[in-house]
């Protein structure tokens, strides 16, 4: 019977898609061992994972060296996409540079801090502005002129990060669409983040990409992340799960609101949706909440330890 039951349960989600600022990573930056206990746990039992960040590589190495395992990257909000195994990304795209060109001007002359990350793996940040903290693994440079040494170095830029206070975001979020929206995808990616991609580009277009080439369809997935970036994604998945950190319109978006990034609440979720095989109670609860999905699902309503 344990054994029936554990086949159905890892058919539940073949796949889990996780954010990782806000999500994964907690208040101080760090991934706690009970996150990194869970998602170890379902990658050896079969369920495949992947990391959807607005960073690149480079700046979350010492994350992937923790997790003990390579997951599938969804970087740069899905410019950038890699599978395991293959020796090409996926996707690999970039702002035109014309209008990377005039989006870095405006912002210059705003003046608001602002940095952007290169095809070739490179953070250049403005100089004019003091922002510690940066990888050691990445290579990084600080200019007074960006738009400038884009120009001039020819750079291809993957995606532009703009540091901006929440209350402030909205506007310019409809600034930059207005102007340059046919050409960028624009949100906030956080309390004081703002990012913009080349359009076509997000976590949930990427994940369409991965999907294709590993066979699942999106009801096979389960997602969690925080924020605006991550909403898109949360509407398409079979298990769209919201961080109890996440502001209103994320936790609205989800059908299951877990703990915070402070209180592991990765760990929390897949423990509750992919409990260990090996006990036949907690699997055969999975099931019956799958049953019994209209009331368990209710939009948002859910709270862990309700």
């Amino acid at each position: 019977m344990a054994q029936i039951v554990s086949s159905a349960v890892r058919d539940v989600v073949r796949l889990v898609v996780v954010d990782l600022d806000g999500t994964l990573l907690n208040s101080q930056g760090q991934v706690s061992e009970e996150d990194t206990r869970e998602l170890l746990r379902i990658h050896e039992a079969g369920v495949m994972v992947a990391i959807a960040t607005g960073r690149i590589p480079q700046f979350f190495k010492d994350v992937l060296d923790m997790l003990g395992f390579s997951p599938i990257l969804i970087c740069s909000n899905g410019a950038l996409v890699m599978i395991p195994g293959r020796s090409e990304p996926v996707i690999d795209v970039h702002i035109d540079q014309g209008v990377s060109m005039e989006i870095l001007t405006f912002l210059k002359s705003a003046p608001r801090y602002h940095h952007i990350y290169t095809t070739v793996g490179e953070v250049i940040r403005d100089a004019r502005f003091p922002l510690p903290g940066y990888s050691n693994h990445v290579s990084t440079r600080a200019s007074l002129d960006i738009p400038a040494l884009v120009k001039c170095e020819n750079l291809k830029v993957r995606k532009i990060g703009i540091r901006v206070e929440r209350s402030e975001q909205g506007p310019l979020i409809s600034y930059l669409n207005d102007r340059w929206g046919k050409w960028v995808n624009v949100w906030s990616t956080g309390p004081k983040t703002v990012e913009v991609v080349a359009a076509g580009c997000s976590k949930r277009r990427a994940l369409d990409e991965v999907l294709a080439i590993l066979g699942l369809e999106l009801s096979d997935v389960m997602a969690i992340g925080d924020a605006e970036s991550d909403i898109e994604l949360l509407k398409a998945v079979g298990y769209p799960v919201a961080m109890g950190n996440s502001d209103a319109n994320t936790k609205e978006a989800a059908k299951f609101v877990t703990k915070s990034n402070d209180e592991s609440g990765v760990a929390f979720a897949l423990r509750y949706f992919i409990p260990n095989c090996a006990d036949p109670i907690a699997a055969t609860r999975l099931l019956d909440s799958q049953d019994e999905s209209k009331h368990s699902w209710s939009r948002s309503s859910r709270r862990p330890g309700q």
